[in-house]
């Protein structure tokens, strides 16, 4: 993979660690606790990397047809994104369920076999219930497998030109989405988290990356760093306005910002060793890291205080240390292994006639 993906995907998961961190530290300043609550954006960044990455991958197994085909572009493309997301993630449901009812006095609810069902044949990004409570912070993995399944859609009918129509696309999306929608959507709502909000930050991930293969895309990280410069600050007005319908259109101007900011760093030369070693153990990172920054503070609240913004620094460099060491544990104990069965699945898969005599 790039490595300059990688350090998005480190800075994401960073932004992510900052916000869920700030979220159960009192006595924060004002200026931290508003730099921590944009950390939510890292989620948008996330979802451009994905995009960009999965242009790239499928642009990659169509070059590989040229080789004696051994199955199927998209089984393998679906199959292989199922196994590499879903074992980690149904440890997550597993996990947290655990965490949920080792806690005297709670009940089974959020965890009802129709909501845990619906995170374990990841569906819940469409239901309300089961979005956003069995694994915490969940929601993106069933943003991020309905836009896999449709993502062989998208890129049929947008791979051509230098990105104009996945740019399009977003744009009616967003469109769409704000006539859609009632008067006033919340932050962090079932309508905010909806992969239908979440579709033009895809899209415009899609259109960085034909716009990079383009000769249209101009050169230089400065230039690409002035054209994030008035999307984020659209972003922060936006956030600030008070318009019912501002957390509708968030998202796709904050994934604005971040193609122009993906596009700089792949243009700048120096490495991110750091933020490139974080970011190759972020999903990891992401399913963990709540039982160090939620269930970790509240078990050392009595014995250990924490307050104020040195506090609030200290727990997250602590959060991110514990949640990256055990997330290389993860990777060997049960990403690799998944992504192994699904490579012998596919391996073993029974090639279609027609596919095996062209």
């Amino acid at each position: 993979m790039l490595p300059w993906i990688d350090a998005l995907r480190g800075l994401a998961i960073l932004l992510v660690l900052a916000n869920h961190v700030a979220l159960v530290m009192p006595g924060l300043s004002a200026p931290v606790l508003a730099l921590a609550r944009f950390g939510q954006m890292g989620v948008q960044l996330f979802f451009v990397a994905s995009a960009y990455t999965r242009c790239l991958s499928w642009q990659q197994r169509r070059c590989d047809e040229a080789q004696p085909v051994r199955r199927s572009l998209l089984r393998e493309f679906l199959l292989w994104r199922f196994f590499r997301i879903a074992p980690l993630y149904w440890l997550g449901v597993a996990l947290f369920a655990a965490l949920h009812f080792a806690q005297a006095g709670t009940g089974a609810a959020p965890y009802t076999a129709a909501n845990v069902a619906a995170n374990v044949f990841f569906g819940h990004g469409f239901v309300a219930a089961a979005q956003n409570s069995i694994v915490p912070c969940g929601w993106s993995i069933g943003v991020e497998m309905a836009f896999y399944a449709l993502f062989p859609l998208l890129v049929v009918a947008c791979s051509h030109g230098t990105g104009l129509r996945p740019a399009l696309a977003a744009a009616v999306a967003l469109g769409l989405n704000l006539a859609l929608q009632d008067a006033v959507v919340a932050n962090n709502s079932f309508a905010y988290f909806h992969p239908l909000n979440q579709l033009p930050v895809f899209l415009l991930g899609m259109a960085l990356f034909q716009w990079q293969r383009s000769r249209s895309a101009p050169g230089g990280v400065a230039a690409a760093l002035g054209l994030a410069g008035a999307p984020f600050v659209g972003l922060a007005l936006l956030w600030r306005s008070g318009w019912g319908l501002a957390f509708v259109a968030v998202p796709a101007v904050a994934g604005l910002a971040f193609v122009a900011l993906a596009h700089a760093a792949g243009r700048w030369r120096r490495p991110w060793p750091v933020l490139q070693a974080v970011g190759r153990a972020s999903y990891a990172i992401y399913i963990v890291h709540v039982v160090f920054a939620w269930h970790g503070r509240r078990a050392v609240a009595d014995v250990l205080p924490l307050h104020g913004d040195g506090a609030y620094a200290a727990a997250l460099l602590a959060v991110a240390a514990l949640s990256y060491v055990t997330a290389l544990w993860l990777g060997r104990g049960v990403e690799r292994p998944g992504i192994q069965l699904g490579r012998r699945l596919l391996a073993a898969w029974p090639v279609p006639r027609g596919l095996a005599a062209r």
